[in-house]
Order: C-alpha cells, then structure tokens, then sequence
C-alpha cells in the first residue's frame, strides 16, 4: 500500500492521518495517567493502574513519530531520507524495520501492567493461591511473547499479549466483580474489553474509508476509545474507594 504523505514548510510528514490518531491515543492516555495518578489510593491495584496508560501512550506516541509521520528517518527510504543519514551504521537496523521495537515493546509493557493490576484485584475472588498461579503464568507468557515477538519481528505476538491479557486473565476477574459485587467497573472493563476486540475485525480485512483513512486509522479511534472506557473504569473504582473510606469513617 503506497504511503500517504504531506510537506509543511519543506517538512514531509508520512501516513499523517494514522499518525495523527496514533497521537490520539496518546492524548488520551496521558490525560487518563495524570488523572488517576492524582486521585492514586493506598491500594496497590490503584498505584498500578495508571502506569498501563502511561506506557501505552508512550507506545503510541513513539508509533505515530517512528513508524508512521518520520520513518523515512529511521527507514531506509532513499528517496526521503536525508543526506546525513544515508550509508551510516543505522542502516542495519532501518533495514529490518527495528524502528518499529520501541512501540511494540510499550503496548506490551503497558497491558502487562495492566493484567498486574487485574491480577492483584483477583486475590479476594480467587485466592491467594490462584493469584500466585495467575502472576507466574502472565511473566512466563510475557516474556515469551517478547521474546518472539523481537525475534520474529512481527506485531502479531503482540496481539496475541493484549487477547491472552484481556480475554483470558482479564474477563474471569470483571465477570467475578460483576456477579458478586454488581461494580460498575468490572461492566466497563468488559466494555472496553470488547471496543478494543473491534479492531481485529477493522485489522483483519483492512477496512478502510479510502487512502487517507485506512484500517490502521480506524482501529486507533476505536483503541482511543477503548482507552477512554478503561480510564472511566479507574475512576469507578477510586469513588467506590473513597465512598467506602467515608462509610467506614
């Protein structure tokens, strides 16, 4: 698919759209960090919750700069990239779209957080023991994933992170909050579980409304809401803290 591209004042900014929503994302992670790191309790899956924004953004802002708006920078483009850069010792590196890593590395950095914090949440549903079990297998899967994904250099193992994160360690916890507790959180992780699956149905086939917003646009306007949906979800569970401290008092 041949790449989309504009020049501002002698600037040329690949892919802007899909940079553009990638810094969407962004935007709206940083906002959910710094709000729920100010409102940040005693307890540690709140502590914890807010640095999975703060990676994802991170992975979303180094995309939409080293992927996306100026990978002729850091790709071997000859026709954009610069003079100075040209037969250097990054060559290696640009070559085998390594560029890509940083991103990658974040998302899972950022929804390994995320499962640390829906693990730590689990322990009074499942026990101590089964906590243990859940902790242990999401580092083994990490790790693996990582690992393959680096080696393979392919995003797909990536993907397979956020499904294994979200579906299998994730959903068991909300549905437990959901049928004893009735939380409003636990519907809304689901909710946000279930946006963030849209975008394998928008990925798959490459959905597209034409070259100026293609299926990778797409998916992040859906993963911005998702993101949004999981932020509204910190915010159910720092009011259910402070009205159960009030009670309590």
């Amino acid at each position: 698919m041949e790449k989309t591209q504009i020049i501002i004042g002698g600037l040329t900014i690949l892919e802007p759209m899909t940079a553009l929503t990638d810094m969407l994302v962004s935007v709206v992670c940083f906002y959910a960090f710094a709000k729920l790191k100010q409102r940040s309790q005693t307890s540690g899956y709140m502590q914890l919750y807010p640095y999975f924004f703060l990676a994802m953004g991170i992975s979303t802002l180094s995309g939409a700069v080293m992927t996306h708006a100026f990978s002729y920078i850091f790709q071997n483009e000859p026709d954009i990239l610069p003079d100075a850069v040209e037969n250097t010792q990054w060559f290696y590196l640009l070559e085998h779209n390594y560029q890509k890593l940083p991103s990658w590395i974040f998302n899972i950095i950022s929804v390994t957080i995320f499962t640390f914090a829906m693990i730590y949440r689990s322990e009074k549903f499942f026990g101590k023991k089964i906590q243990a079990i859940l902790y242990s297998f999401s580092i083994l899967e990490t790790i693996a994933m990582l690992s393959l994904m680096i080696y393979k250099m392919t995003f797909m193992f990536a993907e397979m992170h956020i499904g294994i994160s979200l579906w299998i360690i994730s959903m068991p916890v909300q549905i437990k909050i959901w049928q004893r507790h009735r939380k409003r959180e636990a519907l809304i992780i689901m909710l946000a579980t279930f946006t963030t699956t849209l975008t394998g149905i928008v990925l798959a086939p490459k959905l597209s409304l034409g070259k100026w917003f293609n299926h990778f646009d797409i998916s992040h306007v859906i993963i911005a809401i998702s993101m949004y949906f999981f932020y509204l979800a910190g915010l159910c569970w720092h009011n259910d803290y402070d009205n159960e401290t009030t009670n309590a008092n």
